[in-house]
This record gives structure tokens, sequence and C-alpha cells, in this order.
């Protein structure tokens, strides 16, 4: 980084707990180069034309491997100057402080930006009557019956995205993975939309934080029960042309973005 910079006494204040760490560090900068450096300590964001980007990681604290800026706070140093309408002063003092995130940036990969979390729950599948019979009489059943089986909701958090790909992401719903994705086998991930959360960063350009949703359970998406209840099969259209659920790449879900 080109800005000059000089770490004031006092730095290393901190704290450590069950909920993690913190640490404080004190600079002295010019005043004109104030807002960059904040910036460079806490990181950014940059799209580009093709929907990808650049993500500037947060500076990590040179003591504490585990530790990223994630704060920074500004105050003048010095006689106020400028004009009636603009002051300036000669410094500022930036205090950064520096704690745990929810992503690992250390490893210059689209990996370090994500952050995968998963929710067991159940799915309801309706037992085939002409499958089943009554264990004490053998007398067919006469009404629907159900069974459930483990369905995971797999939620994948990308920090410090540069552009929504709006486009690219919403012709993926309701999609299967054609491939592994993410270590689990082709045909098992459902895709189920994405949330989205969005903020004007210290460089004028909206950043995102984008949350994608899938549904995932260990037997393919497009393999349903069968009239004996016991095997699962394929389903496919009267024409043979598509299954039920239309299978697709996921790469561009988490690949577009340079990190530096």
């Amino acid at each position: 980084m080109a800005i000059s910079y000089v770490e004031l006494n006092g730095s290393g204040k901190g704290k450590t707990g069950r909920q993690g760490a913190t640490e404080q560090r004190f600079f002295k900068v010019a005043w004109s180069d104030r807002i960059a450096f904040c910036a460079w300590l806490t990181g950014y964001a940059l799209p580009s034309g093709d929907g990808y980007g650049k993500v500037v990681k947060p500076q990590q604290h040179p003591a504490y491997p585990g530790l990223y800026c994630v704060d920074t706070e500004r105050e003048p140093i010095g006689k106020a100057g400028g004009t009636a309408t603009l002051i300036t002063y000669p410094y500022a003092k930036i205090t950064a402080t520096y704690s745990t995130l929810k992503y690992d940036p250390s490893d210059p990969t689209e990996e370090a930006l994500l952050r995968e979390t998963s929710m067991s729950s159940l799915q309801m599948i309706t037992l085939p009557q002409g499958g089943f019979k009554w264990a004490d009489d053998g007398s067919p059943i006469t009404e629907p019956a159900g069974r459930v089986m483990g369905v995971s909701e797999i939620r994948v958090t990308r920090y410090h995205a540069p552009s929504k790909k709006t486009t690219t992401l919403e012709a993926l719903y309701g999609k299967v993975n054609l491939g592994y994705f993410r270590g689990r086998a082709p045909g098992t991930m459902l895709f189920m939309g994405v949330d989205t959360d969005s903020v004007l960063n210290t460089q004028g350009e909206w950043e995102h934080t984008i949350v994608f949703k899938f549904h995932y359970r260990n037997i393919e998406w497009n393999k349903f029960l069968k009239p004996d209840g016991k095997t699962f099969a394929y389903l496919w259209s009267t024409d043979n042309s598509t299954m039920v659920y239309t299978e697709a790449s996921f790469a561009s879900i988490t690949n577009w973005t340079q990190i530096s």
C-alpha cells in the first residue's frame, strides 16, 4: 500500500473470551489519506462489466493470524484548517478493530469467501397403496400411508460479492446439480434461490452478501418411489425428453471473483 502510516502508542488493547477475540491498533495517517487507509484495512469489492470482479481482502492482524480488520474509527489530530465549508486537519488517528470473521480470507480462492451451514429436516413421502398391506390380517391398505426421509437445508453464504449475477442465478432456480457440487453427488442438490443483503462500500460501489439455498437428500431428486413402495427410480416424460427436475452446472454459483 502506498499510504504512509505510523502505529501509535497504546496499540494492543483487546480481549479474549468464549465468543472469540478482538484487538485494537491505533494509526496516524495524513488527513487526506484517512478514507483510503480505512478502506484498505477493512477490504472491499469492485465489480467489472462481465459480472465478475475483484475483492480486496480485509487486513490480517500481524500478531494474530485469525483476526482481521472489521471496523475503523477516525478522529482528527492537530489544528483545524481548510475552508468554511470543508474543515481539514493535518493528521487523522485511526482506531482499527480486528476480530474473527465468518469466512476465511487467508486462502486466495473462491472458497475463502464462502461459509456453509446446514439444518436437517424431514420430507414426507406418500407410499403407494398397492405396495403395502396390513400385517395382522393381510388386507390391503385403503388410504395412502406415508413415511419420512431426511432432507438437509444447505445455506452457502457468499461474502463481498461484487455483483448479484441475477440473470445467471435465476436461470438455475429449481434445478439440480449436473455434476458433483460441494462434495455432493449429481442430482442431490436442488437450488432453491437466494437471499441478498447489499451495502454501498467505501469505493462507492455496491457489494453483496448472498445466501444460496439448497435442499439436499442422498436420493436424487429425479428418483421417485415406485408402486412397490420399496425402490426409487428415475421418472421421465412420456416422450423420454425430460426428467422432472432439469440438471444444470452449478459452477457459476460460486466462481465469479478474483481475490487479492
